[in-house]
């Protein structure tokens, strides 16, 4: 299974949805908040988070109930707009979506920054312990994150193995959001 960010909302979007939508439809239905982290948009992202409607957009969730928390974390968006979110409503990073998953879970699952899952699991402790409906933990998706980001290296690199090899070239891949996980 992939576990990229465009692979999560698919399959969210494919059990959630009862009719037939086109992606482009279905994002124009995202809140405003959802369509400017889907682009990336961060300076605008700041900018709503700085406005007076902040502690409103904050509100607002996907037809699952994912958080602007969450999908920001998700969107590994910088630690300041992660922050933010947080400061606009701290009850965001408790707040569990239509499966069960936290900021921490989604986070965990797309491989965010080991900044955004620290900052996460200082500001409730007891995340790392919760179970989505799944019964997975936050543990259990950054471990199947890791082997999936594996297994789509083992598949991007099997034309340049003789490569490395003869090379002795190593991989830089980043797995050091799962470290946090293991120190509970």
């Amino acid at each position: 299974m992939k576990s990229s960010i465009s692979s999560f909302f698919s399959k969210r979007s494919r059990s959630s949805s009862s009719g037939s939508s086109s992606s482009s439809g279905a994002q124009d239905q995202l809140p405003y908040l959802f369509q400017l982290m889907h682009g990336r948009q961060w300076k605008q992202v700041r900018k709503c988070l700085k406005s007076k409607k902040a502690p409103s957009l904050c509100q607002e969730t996907d037809e699952s109930n994912l958080t602007c928390l969450s999908l920001a974390v998700a969107y590994n968006a910088p630690l300041d707009i992660i922050e933010r979110i947080h400061q606009v409503d701290p009850s965001l990073v408790s707040r569990s979506d239509d499966y069960g998953a936290t900021a921490l879970h989604v986070g965990c699952l797309n491989g965010t920054s080991l900044e955004a899952v620290k900052f996460v699991m200082r500001s409730k402790k007891d995340l790392v312990t919760e179970l989505d409906f799944d019964k997975r933990s936050a543990l259990h998706h950054a471990v199947e994150c890791a082997c999936s980001k594996i297994d789509d290296s083992l598949e991007d690199s099997s034309d340049e193995a003789t490569d490395v090899k003869s090379n002795g070239k190593s991989s830089n891949k980043d797995y050091s959001f799962v470290g946090p996980l293991l120190d509970v």
